[in-house]
């Protein structure tokens, strides 16, 4: 069997990403922590773009860690994702939207990226992503959360979407890996 290429993993890649966002992952997990009906219009679209940053990233996370294994296939099939996943933006959105997403793209990836390296896994009463979900946070709520009780399960539902999107990704490579490797058998 032939090894997928690239592209077609990062379509696959694209279709995911997408098929988060379009089921409505805004209402449904963040919703069950904050009362979205006190955004207004504009502060709705913004979160919804904002959670769909995050999604990329953790797509894109969950990439990396092929890297070590074939370092430029994997920056290959990044490239690919990117690429569906922008030109899939300008036919939903138009062209001027798809540009600026790619033009603000790198500055999420390196607030989020800083959050999960600067996690600290050893204190007890710091939880995995505290700082992914702080981030996420001032990014798609435009704010931090005050309230410590609406804070930690903000937190837990941005740790919950990033395991989930990043682990997606990791299975859909590692399906095309595992492919890959039975066709060379």
């Amino acid at each position: 069997m032939p090894q997928a290429s690239p592209a077609d993993i990062g379509r696959e890649l694209s279709d995911l990403a997408f098929g988060i966002v379009e089921q409505n992952w805004l209402e449904q997990h963040i919703g069950k922590v904050m009362d979205l009906k006190s955004l207004d219009q504009l502060q709705l679209n913004v979160a919804e773009w904002e959670l769909t940053y995050l999604i990329l990233f953790a797509i894109t996370n969950g990439c990396g860690t092929f890297s070590s294994a074939d370092s430029e296939r994997t920056t290959a099939i990044l490239k690919a994702f990117h690429s569906a996943l922008l030109s899939h933006i300008a036919e939903q959105a138009g062209q001027e939207v798809a540009e600026e997403h790619k033009k603000h793209l790198p500055a999420r990836y390196r607030l989020y990226g800083q959050a999960i390296e600067g996690e600290d896994t050893t204190k007890p009463y710091k939880t995995p992503y505290r700082l992914l979900g702080e981030a996420a946070a001032l990014q798609i709520l435009g704010k931090p959360l005050t309230d410590p009780h609406d804070g930690d399960n903000f937190r837990e539902t941005i740790k919950v979407i990033f395991t989930e999107v990043r682990e997606a990704a990791i299975k859909v490579l590692s399906f095309q890996q595992a492919q890959a490797i039975e066709g060379k058998a």
